[in-house]
């Protein structure tokens, strides 16, 4: 375990800390915005965490996670709980073909206990074919699941700080949902099955074939009833009841002939009824209608072709920001697909990695070669952020 320096503007016993501007020459890599509030956390290639106050675009806490680089973040919903994923091949450093599955790599997992300062996780897995961390934690912040392209899945017990089980039935996992109690995790995997495990022991519950080609992409709705599943070759969209996997919907639609038109990202508005889909390499976004598998609306135009789109439906499930490497980033009207704003502006720092909404929707945070913080009704950019110099 190391000593943690970590933590959010504004909790006691933090008041002390200093808020200053990093001095590393690493560059941005990830995003994370606190589900609770206005605090954004964000990763850098140097193995450097930093937590930014969205209001002010100030350092609130910096914290060194290791060599290599910050790979994936994410909270719990209680915004209590703070996970992250830091990369290296054994070499010291990601490798330079992402798809070179023989590297042996090095994911090593922090999970940091928000209100106390203090690690609650601090885990390292060398491993064939790692190249890719992901994390989720669960709701409740108790239970984690990680995984990495070749690699197995892993459950984690964050109240104890200890590992469950590997969850292994020897097929790549491309894919894990936590159900809204955190009692169980869904995985998908290259076999086209979904599986459900035991948070609690790590026990496989059920199993169910939901596509001929590997799952892409799984989401499980805020009312905790169902779990949407995304696959390719061919590219299906499926609608799964989460307590028994019994089939609501199923839909098949013509994106590509490849692995690479896909759905990539599956996001659910506030009250379940809808849910928007970015694709791979054909650059579309679609909605869909929760209940009945009705396509309603093409939400993105043709320029968007040849590029991975991510979109994010903000907390009050009004609007939907869309994201993607090389093309302009959007703000759309979720009712009826207008476009209310390209943001073009900010296409000339480098392409766009995410879009992320504060909980008031007040703030929408941007991902690029920097952080951005936007007006969240004028999409004017407000401040910027980096962790240059």
């Amino acid at each position: 375990m190391l000593a943690s320096a970590i933590l959010l503007s504004g909790l006691a016993g933090l008041a002390g800390l200093a808020a200053s501007n990093c001095t590393s020459s690493a560059s941005l890599t990830c995003t994370a915005v606190a589900p609770n509030g206005h605090v954004v956390a964000a990763g850098s290639s140097d193995g450097t965490l930093y937590l930014v106050d969205a209001r002010t675009c100030a350092t609130v806490a910096t914290f060194r996670a290791g060599s290599g680089s910050v790979a994936r973040l994410d909270w719990d919903e209680r915004g209590a709980r703070l996970g992250g994923a830091v990369f290296a091949t054994s070499a010291g450093a990601p490798p330079a073909d992402a798809e070179h599955e023989s590297i042996d790599s090095v994911a090593r997992w922090i999970v940091w206990e928000v209100a106390t300062s203090s690690i609650q996780l601090d885990e390292t897995s060398l491993e064939s074919g790692l190249h890719d961390p992901t994390l989720r934690i669960s709701g409740d912040g108790k239970r984690m699941i990680t995984l990495g392209c070749a690699a197995p899945a892993d459950l984690w017990d964050l109240d104890r700080g200890i590992h469950v089980a590997r969850l292994d039935r020897g097929v790549r996992i491309r894919a894990a949902a936590w159900s809204s109690d955190g009692a169980q995790v869904f995985t998908g995997d290259d076999a086209g099955q979904v599986c459900a495990w035991s948070a609690v022991d790590g026990r496989l519950v059920r199993v169910r074939s939901a596509s001929a080609g590997p799952i892409t992409a799984l989401a499980t709705a805020p009312d905790g009833t169902l779990i949407l599943v995304a696959s390719a070759l061919p590219a299906t969209l499926t609608a799964l009841a989460t307590r028994d996997f019994q089939s609501l919907w199923k839909r098949e639609f013509v994106i590509g002939p490849d692995i690479e038109d896909h759905i990539v990202a599956l996001s659910f508005d506030r009250d379940s009824s809808h849910v928007v889909a970015g694709t791979g390499a054909t650059g579309m976004i679609e909605s869909w209608s929760v209940r009945g598998g009705a396509h309603s609306t093409l939400l993105a135009p043709d320029f968007f072709r040849e590029t991975h789109l991510v979109p994010v439906f903000d907390p009050a499930g009004e609007r939907v920001a869309v994201a993607g490497e090389g093309t302009p980033p959007h703000v759309i009207d979720a009712s009826g697909g207008s476009d209310l704003d390209r943001l073009g502006a900010l296409h000339v720092r480098g392409g766009l990695g995410s879009f992320s909404w504060t909980a008031d929707c007040r703030y929408l945070v941007a991902r690029c070669s920097e952080l951005v913080v936007l007006d969240g009704v004028k999409y004017e950019p407000i401040g910027t952020w980096s962790p240059l110099p």
